[in-house]
């Protein structure tokens, strides 16, 4: 099988074959010259051109790392495969695997998908060669509520005050997404007073989806200090409207 210009090794040199003849039965005389040695080759081994029949995989990324995702966002990864340095193309086929699918996962083509907050190292290995594995950092930041547009505004009567006794003081909240008025959207409510004492100074005495009735606590010291008042809405609790009322006597 030895053919003109083939390379091979011997006492430390590279040779080339630059002739050959098989005119004599059972011999073939091979004729032979210096030549330039080459990276390629590997003389421990006594082998020419050893990388070109050996090969050596590696496996990178060229995402930038760590990768940072948001949670359910899903992103690409950039593998690249060498085989003794160079690119390999098409990229043979990949096992990728993840540590806690809870943060992230990943699927045969190396989509990943972002799914909790945390993080997380993604490996992708050749699928007919496990000794070539590379891993990446996944950090995955937890998603921001998207805002709704939707905003609460109370109505309360001429002032912002609280009678102490009496019927008390009625509150309304209308909720409204760009100008326009929503009904279906009910609201929860809350007090606390102003001065962050934790005993409420209030206590509601009608509350439906929409309004609340309020009334002060039959205490005299608490005539001219304040509470805040909130509507919150009911499905997004980002979204809400708050209103500081004054006690006053009821005469």
């Amino acid at each position: 099988r030895i053919q003109l210009q083939q390379r091979f090794l011997n006492t430390n040199r590279a040779w080339q074959v630059t002739g050959i003849d098989r005119t004599q039965n059972g011999l073939m005389r091979l004729f032979c010259e210096l030549t330039e040695m080459s990276s390629e080759d590997n003389f421990e081994l006594g082998i020419a051109n050893y990388n070109k029949y050996f090969h050596q995989y590696t496996i990178s990324f060229s995402n930038p790392q760590p990768i940072k995702m948001t949670e359910g966002n899903t992103t690409q990864l950039d593998t690249v495969v060498k085989d003794n340095g160079s690119t390999v193309t098409p990229i043979p086929p990949i096992t990728y695997t993840t540590l806690d699918e809870t943060i992230a996962t990943v699927n045969e083509k190396g989509e990943v998908t972002a799914i909790g907050e945390g993080t997380v190292m993604v490996t992708a290995k050749l699928t007919n060669n496990s000794e070539a594995t590379a891993s990446i950092e996944i950090q995955v930041a937890k998603a921001t509520p998207e805002p709704t547009g939707y905003s609460i505004t109370l109505f309360y009567g001429k002032s912002p005050t609280i009678r102490i006794g009496g019927f008390g003081t009625t509150i309304t909240a209308t909720v409204s997404a760009n100008g326009e008025t929503i009904s279906d959207k009910p609201v929860d409510w809350s007090a606390r007073n102003e001065d962050g004492s934790e005993t409420p100074k209030v206590q509601f005495l009608d509350v439906t989806d929409t309004s609340c009735r309020m009334q002060g606590l039959d205490d005299m010291d608490s005539v001219g200090t304040f509470v805040i008042v909130k509507a919150t809405l009911r499905e997004d609790s980002t979204i809400f409207a708050e209103q500081s009322f004054q006690l006053r006597s009821l005469f």
